[in-house]
């Protein structure tokens, strides 16, 4: 199965790592490190690994990709995580945020991640065209929950691709069919 993605396992983690890095890098002040857990133990790429939510409300924004292969990318963080990076993405500050009643936090968080994510497969689908893979991307969505999981078929390639920001866990998890 592996052998009919167009890219190695190897050049899809390059993809996702400089995606992600390079989004965060521009568009947040808030330096992202690649390959930690909260814990402090290093963790560089877990194979059909679930990210956990142990009870937290998790906010997951995902984008899709269409072309010669099929996909999508998942991204997790936990609601306080999601609050911060909101407030960084738009460059306000806590109390501005903490003014907003609950809907409009909720809308502001998902139009801001939604964003995020879109920007991060964005990089990704363009390093697959710059290599003469074409493909589009789907609309933005985001996911709120507490103790899910998003199962796959046997017949995709998954990674989960962990990060370290501000001593919290952001998750990319690749989902890619063939």
């Amino acid at each position: 199965m592996e052998a009919t993605v167009p890219f190695s396992i190897e050049a899809l983690e390059e993809m996702i790592i400089s995606s992600v890095d390079k989004v965060f890098s521009t568009m947040l002040s808030t330096p992202i490190e690649f390959g930690y857990s909260k814990s402090g133990t290093v963790v560089t790429v877990e194979k059909d690994d679930q990210p956990e939510s142990k009870g937290k409300l998790m906010v997951v924004s995902m984008v899709g990709f269409i072309g010669v292969a099929n996909g999508v990318v998942y991204i997790y963080m936990d609601e306080d995580l999601a609050r911060d990076v909101t407030c960084d993405f738009l460059g306000m500050e806590d109390y501005e945020f903490a003014e907003f009643d609950a809907t409009e936090k909720m809308e502001t968080i998902n139009d801001a991640l939604g964003e995020l994510a879109n920007m991060i497969v964005g990089n990704f689908k363009n390093m697959w065209c710059d290599e003469g893979y074409q493909c589009k991307l789907t609309i933005p969505s985001i996911v709120r929950g507490r103790n899910f999981s998003v199962e796959t078929t046997s017949s995709v390639l998954r990674r989960g691709y962990y990060f370290n920001i501000n001593n919290s866990i952001l998750v990319a998890d690749l989902i890619v069919k063939p």
